[in-house]
């Protein structure tokens, strides 16, 4: 029942059935046998939370790996996986993190895109690039994918058409 409303990870599945009170040697006899079926196969799953995550609600390498490690695959397999979604969807973490610093400065109000395109450093300038940084931060993006979104915001603030 647990496959049938989506895709989980061997590891999920373990989570879910020795928390319903199924004994652990038994439930990996049963997630073997599901495996051998090819129900159940972690670089899939993995390869399609990426893709879903990407194409809904991008992050960058870091936050991508730390939610696979959560669902259970290990540190070089969500490393690999990760590398390989970007490379077949032809998308770079930099193209990510533009496209994530766009859509945070197209929801914010005129004031704070006002002060992100100002010539001068501001207070109110100062508190919307934390602002940004955080936010882009907080989504797994690093150095300078991170410092290329924050231009980009700045200068889709400075343009004469801001969304």
């Amino acid at each position: 029942n647990l496959l049938s409303y989506r895709a989980r990870t061997r590891t999920e599945l373990r989570r879910k059935l020795t928390g319903k009170g199924f004994r652990p040697a038994r439930v990996d006899v049963c997630l073997d046998r599901l495996e051998e079926r090819g129900l159940v196969d972690d670089p899939a799953v993995a390869a399609a939370f990426v893709r879903d995550r990407l194409r809904h609600r991008p992050r960058g390498k870091a936050k991508l790996t730390s939610e696979l490690r959560a669902k259970g695959l290990g540190g070089p397999l969500s490393g690999e996986v990760v590398d390989a979604v970007l490379a077949d969807e032809g998308v770079s973490e930099r193209d990510l993190a533009v496209r994530v610093a766009e859509g945070w400065l197209r929801r914010q109000g005129t004031a704070a895109v006002e002060a992100l395109g100002a010539s001068t450093r501001t207070a109110e300038s100062e508190k919307a690039r934390r602002r940004l940084y955080g936010h882009l931060a907080r989504r797994g993006f690093r150095g300078d994918d991170l410092r290329s979104g924050i231009d980009a915001a700045v200068a889709l603030a400075r343009s004469p058409a801001v969304p």
